[in-house]
């Protein structure tokens, strides 16, 4: 007779069997078996450049052939930034997966592989969170004509360059004579006019929000006449 188990955990164990015949005699043999680890093959490799805070990071989870009989049953992945860990279900092969960090650091990345039989094995991986830079806002205001008297109008050039995945929402642009427009998500380069009613000097300012909920401002200053 053919007699299947499995064993929950690698190491040496004795296999005994007694055998009792019809007259009551038994006999009891024993064997040996040594039960090595699990073979549950798996990476998980980050970005090959550094992910910016608040944008997907996107990581490779490959899990390899598993022995004749074996399966997986889920592969759970801890981001190493106390937010819920990931199950990924019974994946198999290759997988990409992204994540989004808040913050700037280091983090250890570890993802856990559970086969049918209830072995585990864990590897971990290592990645270098970068903050993400503000976007770069350029004003250029420059006055129209040869006036020397109020009013004055002004051209105010804008320049808008957020860095690559970060979206604009809203900016306000203030003329610095207590009047104020929005104009909704600046990118690349904008022109507007403003007519000044007095002679002074103005400070203009600039206030994005963006896709990050940032704020980053800019300022430039005219004097007129």
């Amino acid at each position: 007779a053919v007699v299947n188990h499995i064993y929950r955990s690698s190491g040496s164990y004795t296999i005994t069997g007694t055998l009792t015949d019809s007259f009551g005699t038994v006999v009891t043999v024993s064997t040996g078996v040594v039960v090595n680890p699990a073979i549950l093959p798996i990476t998980i490799t980050p970005p090959t450049t550094p992910p910016n805070a608040g944008l997907p990071a996107t990581f490779t989870i490959v899990v390899g052939t598993l022995p004749a009989g074996d399966a997986i049953q889920s592969v759970v992945v801890d981001w190493g930034d106390d937010t819920t860990p990931q199950n990924l279900g019974s994946i198999s092969g290759t997988t990409t997966i992204s994540h989004v960090y808040d913050v700037a650091k280091s983090y250890t990345v570890k993802a856990t592989v559970t086969d049918t039989a209830g072995n585990t094995v864990t590897v971990s991986s290592f990645v270098t969170v970068v903050a993400t830079t503000l976007p770069t806002i350029v004003i250029t205001p420059s006055k129209v004509g040869n006036a020397t008297a109020a009013p004055f109008t002004v051209n105010i050039q804008i320049q808008v360059t957020p860095p690559t995945g970060i979206g604009i929402l809203d900016s306000l642009l203030e003329f610095g004579d207590t009047q104020t427009t929005t104009l909704g998500g600046l990118t690349g380069t904008t022109s507007i006019s403003h007519i000044y009613n007095s002679n002074g000097t103005f400070v203009l300012r600039l206030t994005l929000t963006d896709t990050l909920n940032r704020h980053p401002q800019a300022t430039a200053t005219i004097t007129l006449p």
